[in-house]
């Protein structure tokens, strides 16, 4: 029971930090995901090697190339998320 200040201010300091480095470095590679994706994306589309290689895939690969944008918004959305935990983790720390 004499633990739980401690436990409560390392957890609520760690999200007060992490929180905003994680969506700081998670925003600031967002735009590089998505370039690189489309990039690999359309190379994979038209040379000759790649999963979409056959002709039937080319709907599959518009696909992709249209919602990769979606991906990198939950893959940034997860970084946020992550930060919290992250940053709760450290009460746990603490308490061990």
């Amino acid at each position: 029971l004499s633990m739980v200040p401690g436990i409560f201010l390392v957890s609520m300091l760690a999200v007060a930090i992490d929180v905003p480095m994680i969506t700081l470095v998670a925003l600031v590679k967002s735009p590089f995901m998505l370039l690189r994706g489309w990039q690999r994306l359309l190379q994979d589309l038209i040379g000759r090697e790649g999963p979409f290689l056959e002709s039937v895939c080319v709907p599959f690969a518009a696909l992709a190339i249209v919602l990769w944008p979606i991906a990198v918004l939950f893959a940034f959305v997860g970084a946020i998320l992550a930060g919290f935990l992250i940053g709760l983790y450290g009460g746990i720390v603490v308490h061990q």
